[in-house]
């Protein structure tokens, strides 16, 4: 289960890379998201969001909880993507 996150890393750079099959989505991020979170990596999760934003994808509400839930022990990263999200910078919630 540790080594998932280096698993789906390798999967979205080959996505990203191999021009014969099919480019990332919001959903290819988000699972590579989930898979960081899950061991710990909220750095790596930063670094995918903004890699999604970068190539025009537009986070969503699951995309903000991961990295909510990735940033445990960083309450201060965790407030500042909230205020992201309130302030309208981050993705519409349907609440």
């Amino acid at each position: 289960k540790s080594e998932q996150w280096q698993e789906a890393l390798h999967l979205l750079y080959m996505m990203e890379h191999d021009k014969r099959g099919p480019r990332p989505d919001l959903f290819s991020f988000n699972t590579a998201m989930a898979a960081c979170e899950g061991s710990g990596r909220w750095q790596t999760c930063v670094l995918l969001l903004e890699a999604s934003i970068q190539r025009g994808l537009q986070p969503d509400v699951v995309s903000y909880n991961t990295i909510l839930s990735s940033a445990r022990g960083e309450w201060q990263r965790a407030i500042s993507f909230l205020e992201d999200l309130i302030s309208g910078e981050g993705p519409k919630a349907n609440i």
